[in-house]
């Protein structure tokens, strides 16, 4: 968070720095201008490129500083949690792959989310599980699949459920 905050402040610095520059002495006479509107627009893209680049480095950074008491768990799984279905859709890329090494981060940051997004109520924790991990629709338990290489179709599922900001008991 802390390069976020960092990087915001050199925009905004860079930005007051050349719009002061151009500024009219009374601020009743400021207006607009197309420079003004380019401006907003580099810093709204400045700030997307870097939330970006953060959910990316936290997904590749899923199995550092592991916690021994807790496997599957570490400080970016929290954090990609945080994130809610942007940390989800970061990761998915991390089952289709077949990532044996940050699959298992990968799926604490599904169940995480999951959890969160049910409030922790296991009967709609359970019914959403098995909408996105049942092979098929009269399945009545839902694993996850074996191994960190998942089927084409639930790769496709989980996404679609992150794109859909990952909803409780979604329609299927």
């Amino acid at each position: 968070m802390a390069r976020l905050t960092r990087h915001g402040l050199l925009l905004a610095a860079a930005t007051g720095c050349a719009s002061a520059a151009r500024a009219p002495a009374s601020p009743a006479s400021w207006s607009v201008g197309p420079g003004d509107a380019d401006a907003a627009v580099i810093a709204v893209d400045a700030t997307a490129a870097v939330y970006d680049g953060e959910l990316r480095w936290l997904s590749s950074h899923l199995a550092d500083d592991p916690d021994p008491t807790h496997p599957g768990d570490s400080p970016a799984v929290r954090r990609l949690a945080a994130y809610g279905a942007a940390g989800v859709r970061v990761v998915v890329e991390v089952f289709r792959v077949g990532d044996d090494h940050r699959g298992p981060f990968a799926r604490g940051v599904v169940e995480r989310v999951l959890r969160a997004h049910c409030r922790r109520d296991e009967g709609r924790i359970g019914r959403t599980r098995r909408w996105l991990f049942a092979p098929d629709a009269d399945a009545s338990t839902a694993l996850w699949p074996l191994g960190y290489r998942w089927p084409l179709d639930r790769v496709e599922r989980i996404r679609g459920w992150a794109e859909h900001d990952a909803p409780c008991e979604p329609e299927p």
